[in-house]
């Protein structure tokens, strides 16, 4: 069973989509210990007439809470779209993988045509 360049290439888009998505699985569980960090630390409202440094430390560690969940939250939905387009679309990567010439016919045509002039 040969496969040609065309079937290739979209074996390539489709195992991209499928890597994607299991990537996308695979942050679900730093998803949820970011939740759960962001859900049980302690809120803190600082003044600003009495700021010491453990208050300090606590709201920066809060800030950094926030935005490594907004991180994690970023790379899921990135994966989930591109595993989406990957899987069921994906018509664009193929032209581009086609004109690139990973499709390989275009390799043999100008086999064909260096052999047909000798």
């Amino acid at each position: 069973m040969n496969m040609n360049g065309a079937e290739a290439a979209w074996v390539i888009v489709r195992a991209f989509g499928v890597y994607c998505g299991i990537k996308a699985v695979m942050i679900l569980p730093s998803l949820m210990i970011s939740m759960y960090k962001y859900i049980a630390m302690p809120r803190i409202h600082i003044d600003e007439s009495g700021q010491d440094m453990a208050t300090y430390i606590a709201k920066t560690a809060q800030n950094i809470d926030i935005s490594a969940f907004a991180n994690i939250i970023i790379h899921i939905m990135l994966y989930v779209v591109l595993a989406w387009y990957m899987l069921f679309r994906g018509k664009l990567v193929f032209n581009l993988l086609k004109r690139a010439g990973i499709d390989g016919d275009s390799h043999n045509r100008e086999c064909d045509e260096e052999n047909k002039s000798d």
